[in-house]
């Protein structure tokens, strides 16, 4: 996607009338159409001075939104056309290639399994209409199938990095979504009781731990029995 810098837009004398010229973004066309908005006439009643016609030229960019970044954004976004299914693979791609934390064969093992079932459902969907509404009859399709709600959690977390995933040539998101699990009415997790360790599992999980990794287990494990 081209980059979209601001615009002043320009005036057009075109057959005795002053003409507002601007470029627009417009959902379906790939390229940025030039529109003109009709102005006030140059000569006679009402006819507006070189001063006025900048300050009216300012305003109809303004009520047009045309430099509206977030306006900007999901023109692009609709104009990509691109899927679920085929941004899933690009982000899987990513996560296990990229050189900040990698993701360990495991888990992009379990992203994978998750995704199978997250693609027979939206796969085909484009990837600008995975959002709240549309994944609250996801969430009612899970809890169908009978998956637990810790599971539609985590299915649900994937799909939310694989939209997060797509981003701009300045890496900004281009779908960008405020998440509702109210609105979604995805489950309420009960009854999950937080892992404990024995003191001997605690020093074992320090000694397997690699880098930095160590350090935090180290620091933590010093201050959990500094409290007992």
């Amino acid at each position: 996607m081209a980059r979209r810098s601001g615009q002043t837009g320009w005036i057009e004398l075109r057959k005795g009338t002053y003409y507002a010229r601007f470029w627009v973004d417009d959902p379906g066309k790939p390229k940025r159409v030039c529109a003109r908005v009709r102005m006030w006439p140059a000569s006679g009643p009402g006819a507006l001075n070189a001063s006025e016609r900048s300050r009216r030229l300012k305003q109809i960019l303004q009520d047009r939104r045309v430099n509206d970044e977030a306006k900007i954004r999901v023109v692009q976004a609709a104009n990509l056309g691109i899927t679920f299914e085929q941004q899933a693979r690009t982000w899987l791609q990513v996560v296990q290639g990229r050189k900040r934390n990698p993701v360990k064969a495991r888990t992009a093992q379990t992203w994978k399994s998750h995704l199978n079932y997250i693609n027979s459902k939206i796969g085909s969907m484009q990837l600008a209409d995975v959002n709240n509404r549309n994944m609250r009859d996801f969430v009612a399709q899970m809890a169908s199938d009978q998956f637990s709600p810790k599971s539609i959690e985590n299915y649900l977390a994937v799909i939310k990095s694989v939209v997060a995933s797509a981003l701009n040539e300045r890496g900004e998101q281009i779908y960008p979504v405020r998440w509702n699990s109210e609105y979604m009415d995805l489950p309420v997790i009960e009854d999950q009781n937080a892992p404990s360790f024995t003191a001997a599992e605690i020093e074992t999980i320090v000694e397997k731990a690699e880098g930095q990794d160590g350090v935090i287990y180290a620091v933590l494990r010093r201050e959990r029995f500094a409290h007992r």
